[in-house]
């Protein structure tokens, strides 16, 4: 191969670089516990007293906490969009149940967030929600979620 057609392999090879390097995401880790003990079956209301929590964990790869993902936001009184690049789905709800809403945000560093859930469209009921946590962009992972109410 001459010296021409080298640096045409080099500079489709680079072209390609460019393109896709904004496509390609740092994978993460995400793990949460979920704490749904301030929950009262049968209440609509939209308060800190009647809340399920889901604490985050996010990681990289080498298990360091990814703690720039978003600022603080709400008080848990109504609803709130989370941060961009953060998605929570509902996959599935109890027979007759309600769907859930995040109602505070919180950026705790090192890491960690702690997400507030409140009852969408009717009252806390009895039973498992599925829910999915996703985190796109820079960063991307996610994780599947089950929240049992007694």
């Amino acid at each position: 191969m001459n010296t021409r057609g080298l640096k045409r392999c080099w500079a489709i090879l680079l072209l390609v670089l460019v393109i896709a390097a904004p496509a390609l995401a740092k994978a993460i880790l995400v793990q949460v516990a979920v704490n749904p003990n301030s929950a009262t079956v049968g209440d609509a209301s939209i308060s800190t007293a009647n809340s399920i929590y889901l604490t985050v964990l996010v990681t990289d790869k080498k298990g360091k906490g990814v703690s720039n993902l978003g600022a603080s936001t709400g008080n848990g009184s109504a609803y709130i969009a989370l941060p961009t690049g953060w998605n929570l789905g509902v996959a599935t709800v109890p027979f007759g149940g309600t769907s859930l809403r995040p109602s505070q945000f919180e950026n705790q560093g090192a890491g960690v967030y702690r997400i507030r859930l409140a009852p969408f469209g009717g009252v806390w009921n009895s039973g498992t929600r599925t829910v999915v946590l996703g985190i796109t962009g820079k960063n991307a992972g996610k994780t599947t979620i089950a929240i049992t109410l007694p």
